[in-house]
This record gives C-alpha cells, sequence and structure tokens, in this order.
C-alpha cells in the first residue's frame, strides 16, 4: 500500500526564511517537507495559528515581529489574519517561491512567505492519494497500514 501524503507543519516561523521551530523545539525546513509535493495535485491550506488566540494581540497573538516591524501590516491593522486554501499541482518557481497551478493553467502564489515571523500552520494533501487509498484493500495487513496512516493524520490535526 502506498501511504497517503499528508503534511502538517506548524510552529514559529523564522523572521528570514520558511524554516519553523516546531511544537518539540526542533527546527523543521518547510522547503524538505514540501519537496516530496512536487509535482503532485494538491490542497494546501496555510494560515496564522495563535496558540492560544488573543483577540487583543497583533494577529490574534501570531505575530512575533517586533512593534513597527511586521512587513505583513500588523502595525496597521492589529485584527488582519493569513490564510490560502487553493488546489492544484504544487511546484516552485525560478526564484524558490512555491506555486500552484490550478486545472485550467492558472498559477496560484500561495504566498507562503506571509508566514515568517509568525506562528502559523501549513497543510499539504495529495489529492491523488485520496483516490488510491479509497480502493478496497486487498489484505488485513493492508487495511491495518491504511488505519495507520489515517489515524497519524487525525493525530496531527488534533494538535
Amino acid at each position: 500500500m502506498t501511504p497517503l501524503r499528508f503534511l502538517n507543519a506548524e510552529g514559529i516561523f523564522g523572521q528570514d526564511s520558511l524554516d519553523f521551530t516546531d511544537q518539540q523545539g526542533e527546527v523543521q525546513a518547510l522547503s524538505s517537507l514540501l519537496e516530496p509535493f512536487i509535482g503532485a495535485h494538491v490542497k494546501l491550506s496555510a494560515h496564522f495559528f495563535p496558540k492560544p488566540p488573543d483577540p487583543l494581540a497583533r494577529g490574534g497573538g501570531a505575530c512575533l515581529w517586533p512593534d513597527g516591524q511586521c512587513p505583513f501590516g500588523h502595525d496597521a491593522d492589529r485584527l488582519r489574519m493569513f490564510r490560502f486554501d487553493g488546489e492544484g499541482q504544487l511546484g516552485r518557481k525560478r526564484d524558490g517561491s512555491w506555486r500552484l497551478t490550478s486545472l485550467d493553467g492558472l498559477t496560484i502564489n500561495p504566498q507562503l512567505e506571509v508566514l515568517m515571523g509568525h506562528r502559523g500552520r501549513v497543510v499539504c494533501l495529495a489529492v491523488e492519494d485520496i483516490a488510491r487509498s479509497m480502493q478496497r484493500p486487498a489484505d488485513p495487513a493492508d487495511l491495518a497500514g491504511r488505519l495507520a496512516s489515517l489515524t497519524n493524520i487525525l493525530n496531527g490535526l488534533k494538535t
């Protein structure tokens, strides 16, 4: 059985890159985590993820920039939030930024760079793997593998 490709990257993003510190305190490179999805048809979601949310703080508590320095504009609009949801073929532009190409050929910039200097989350799911996972399993071991894969995904979303 081919595992379901799924990514739940959550943490504090650095101010100068898309590397982030996860909940275990380890630095992760978002580009390395997204690399296996390049060329695949994916659903991609990214958003600020304040924990816990604070309605009086900049970005609901997601903004970690010093006062007056947030490039997203939290100094002008403290309540402004970032959220991206899209579907298409994941790729990279020549400048290294990420892109999604929809079925009709439209190129979409998910603007993941907005996450820099903020607490955020990126979720990516390979759509083609969903159809494959819905096929009837050939044997109990295959079914157990699918169950373990889905359990891991659900546990990742609980946090």
